[in-house]
């Protein structure tokens, strides 16, 4: 997704900054108009509707490229500080969130199905030679799941297996 500011630089900057609650240097500056269910602003450009933190990011960069993400070293997605905005690729973002522990992993998913119990049962069930579409009836769930957990794909800081 490519934009240019640049004619409108000035006019759009001021419309854009009005929207912002500035803090101080380093801390968040909050996005006052509307923000989509996960928190990230919207801001309108020549009438396409872009995210907020990306518009800041050209404000204060001048270009994007449209195959990276523009990252919040702060996890607050209403913020564009440019301090805290960076660009990485979709694996970069999600080892930042990993690495943060900011990932749902398990029963903190609130779309989790299973619990830690069930998955170990999941592992001792395959250990004594169920099959994945037994050990997934048994438990009420999807039997890619149980393949996905028996391959450290899924569940794998319950089971410690490693995905290779």
């Amino acid at each position: 997704m490519r934009f240019v500011l640049i004619l409108y630089k000035d006019i759009i900057q001021d419309h854009f900054w009005k929207k912002v609650n500035k803090q101080g240097v380093n801390q968040c500056w909050l996005w006052t108009a509307y923000r989509d269910r996960d928190g990230y602003g919207f801001f309108n450009v020549n009438g396409a509707s872009r995210k907020a933190h990306r518009v800041s990011y050209v404000i204060h960069h001048g270009s994007l490229d449209p195959s990276l993400l523009v990252c919040h070293s702060c996890d607050n997605p209403g913020c564009v500080n440019p301090a805290h905005l960076w660009l990485g690729t979709h694996q970069d973002n999600t080892d930042d969130m990993v690495t943060k522990q900011r990932a749902l992993h398990g029963i903190r998913n609130p779309k989790a199905k299973l619990n830690d119990a069930d998955v170990r049962c999941i592992v001792r069930f395959s250990k004594e030679g169920l099959y994945g579409t037994k050990i997934a009836q048994m438990l009420g769930c999807n039997q890619r799941t149980v393949s996905n957990i028996l391959l450290g794909k899924q569940w794998s800081l319950v089971t410690g297996i490693r995905h290779a």
